[in-house]
Order: structure tokens, then C-alpha cells, then sequence
């Protein structure tokens, strides 16, 4: 297994996706950060949001006349409904910017999660904060998994991000080394690394390069 250093996505172009999904509902003031319900309620009216009793899917969005109804399970936990309902909305900004190709599913997850922790408001919380991922999470309505990513995405700062079945590196290239060699230092730490365990997941560490 090798590392997931990223989505293999032009992330400035996803980052711009996000800015036109605010604009499309209304949103003007570049601080503002919204939850992915108010911003499809914003563009498609109070009834736009279906949450339906054993959905065989996670989430779907459909085309109802000129608008849209998106249907989410009402097995979800709140934050799997959010970033759900925020995969979706991704969908059809991308299909409105008439992106397709091979990586359209990791454009959403992106956007997705970025619609929630806004690039300029979460950089400036970050430069407020620094990795308190806790924190983060709670200013922005996420889980801190969801933060501590978008934390090396926007900062730029060394981050790996240790779970059970996958670890996922974001910020500048650094000499993380391999996956195994990743988990060890997640145990065991290392020199250069400090560790963050993340209260709301026990089995997830995120490791921040120091030096």
C-alpha cells in the first residue's frame, strides 16, 4: 500500500468550484462559512432536503424541473449526513462548470468538505488555532479527522493522517517514508513528528512535522 498523498485533483480549480457554489446560492461576504443544507436551501427553496427512512443510498441529488432535491438516509449521523448532503451539491457545481473525467468523485469529496471549512475563514481560524484540531472541529461543525486535513491542505504543513485502514498525507512533500514505516512512528513517535490523537476517534492519530 502506498501513501495517499493527496486526491490527485487541480486543487485550485476545486477551490474555485467552491467560491461559484457560494455565489450560486446568494452568499456574497467572502467570511462567510455555511452548512451544506443552508446552502441548498439558499439556492432551491425550504423543500429541497429530503431525509427518507431506509434510502438505499447514502445521499442522491435529482433534477425536479429547473431544480434540485436532495435525499439523504436517515441512518447517517449528523456529520455523515453534512458531508453528504456537501458531496452532492459538489456534484452539480461541477456539472455547471462541466467538469467530468476520471478523478469527478474526488473532486466532490473535496469540495465537498471544503464547502464547510471555507478557505479563508479556515485559514485565518488555522493562523488563530494552530493544529488544535478539537477546536477546528468545533468551530466548523466537523469531525477532526475533517479538520486536521483540511488543516495540512490549507496550511500547507506536513500532516499525516493515521487510521485503521488508511493514511492519508497532506501539506508540503516531506519524507514520511512508507506506510508501514507511517504507523510505527504513530506508536512509537519519532523525532521531527509531534502526535495529535483525536478525542472524537480514539483509532485515528494525525502526526505534524516539527522540524
Amino acid at each position: 500500500m502506498e501513501l495517499s498523498w493527496g486526491m490527485g485533483i487541480d486543487i485550485a480549480l476545486a477551490e474555485q468550484l467552491v467560491e461559484d457554489g457560494y455565489r450560486r446560492s446568494g452568499v456574497r461576504d467572502a467570511s462567510a462559512v455555511l452548512l451544506p443544507g443552508q446552502l441548498i436551501r439558499l439556492r432551491y427553496g425550504v423543500d429541497s432536503i429530503a431525509i427518507v427512512s431506509g434510502f438505499e443510498w447514502k445521499a442522491s441529488v435529482t433534477r425536479v424541473g429547473r431544480g434540485r432535491v436532495f435525499s439523504v438516509s436517515d441512518a447517517l449521523s449528523v456529520l455523515e449526513r453534512r458531508f453528504c448532503l456537501s458531496h452532492e451539491l459538489a456534484h452539480v457545481v461541477c456539472e455547471e462548470a462541466g467538469f467530468t473525467g476520471p478523478n469527478l468523485e474526488e473532486m466532490c469529496d473535496y469540495i465537498g468538505a471544503a464547502f464547510q471549512t471555507r478557505l479563508k475563514p479556515f485559514s485565518r481560524r488555522a493562523r488563530e488555532l494552530g493544529a488544535n484540531f478539537r477546536q477546528l472541529a468545533l468551530d466548523f461543525g466537523t469531525t477532526e479527522s475533517w479538520a486536521a486535513l483540511r488543516f495540512g491542505e490549507v496550511t500547507r504543513h506536513p500532516l499525516a493522517l493515521v487510521a485503521p485502514k488508511t493514511v492519508r498525507v497532506r501539506g508540503r512533500v516531506w519524507e514520511w517514508g512508507t506506510v508501514d514505516e507511517v504507523r510505527r512512528m504513530a506508536v512509537h513517535g519519532a523525532r521531527g513528528l509531534a502526535k495529535a490523537n483525536l478525542s472524537d476517534d480514539p483509532t485515528r492519530i494525525a502526526l505534524l512535522a516539527t522540524g
